[in-house]
C-alpha cells in the first residue's frame, strides 16, 4: 500500500465516522454543550470546526508550510 492509498483510507474512514456521528445530531441539539468541565464547544460549533478547521492542516502536510493560518490569533486558541 503507497502512502497515497493508505491516507485515502484513513481519509475516507474518518469521514464516514463523523457523517455517521453528525446524523445522530438533531437541530433541536445544537446548543448542547457537556456540564461538566471547562471551554466545551456547542454541538453546532464543533459541526462548525470540523467543516472549516482540517483544510490548512491537510494543505501543511502536503507543502511542509506549518505556519499558522492567515488571521489567526495565538491567544484566541487558549480561551
Amino acid at each position: 500500500m503507497t502512502w497515497t492509498e493508505l491516507l485515502t483510507a484513513e481519509a475516507k474512514d474518518t469521514y464516514k465516522a463523523a457523517f455517521g456521528l453528525m446524523e445522530l445530531l438533531d437541530d433541536s441539539e445544537l446548543d448542547f454543550k457537556p456540564g461538566e468541565g471547562s471551554n466545551w464547544m456547542t454541538a453546532g460549533q464543533l459541526l462548525m470546526h470540523m467543516t472549516t478547521a482540517c483544510g490548512w492542516c491537510c494543505r501543511a502536510f502536503v507543502t511542509g508550510d506549518w505556519g499558522m493560518p492567515e488571521g489567526a490569533n495565538v491567544e484566541d486558541m487558549s480561551e
